[in-house]
């Protein structure tokens, strides 16, 4: 008899997928105006600023990026890191599999949330928010967006 693995559900996976549900749905209105921001509260309890209207990301840390593929908003991305990339010991990721353009996109630090500032900084299309996974990997939220001058929230 096989026994089948189940994933445990977990609170921080749901409220990394409910926020990232609720930016992508707010943002999808098609009565946004252009000029308007809205102010979030992240996962930190931090309050954010974020344009209203259909912004450009990046995701950092891990499941990040799946997270905002489930939501089929792939199309807001602007830059990956190198696990997306470089790393071919990870390729089987069904996100990464239905998406293989990731390969081509830009890249702007490493796995893990291990952001590089100065490739964020050089982007085009800039990013208007960085998602981040988890805020002890890699650069402190706050550190990063007084780097960059772009608002990241901590899911």
């Amino acid at each position: 008899m096989k026994l089948h693995r189940f994933i445990p559900f977990t609170w921080g996976s749901a409220l990394i997928g409910l926020m990232l549900f609720s930016f992508i749905a707010y943002h999808g209105s098609p009565s946004v105006h252009a000029s308007e921001a809205i102010t979030i509260i992240d996962g930190w309890w931090r309050s954010i600023t974020v344009p209203r209207e259909r912004a450009h990301v990046i995701c950092s840390g891990p499941g990040c990026l799946r997270y905002l593929t489930y939501l089929q908003s792939q199309d807001r991305i602007v830059a990956v890191d190198d696990m997306e990339k470089k790393r071919e010991r990870f390729r089987e990721r069904p996100y990464a599999l239905a998406n293989p353009q990731f390969k081509e996109y830009p890249l702007f630090g490493e796995f893990r949330g291990h952001d590089n500032p100065e490739l964020i900084a050089m982007l085009e299309p800039q990013p208007e928010v960085i998602f981040k996974a988890h805020g002890k990997m890699g650069h402190d939220p706050d550190e990063l967006q007084d780097k960059t001058g772009i608002p990241s929230s901590c899911l």
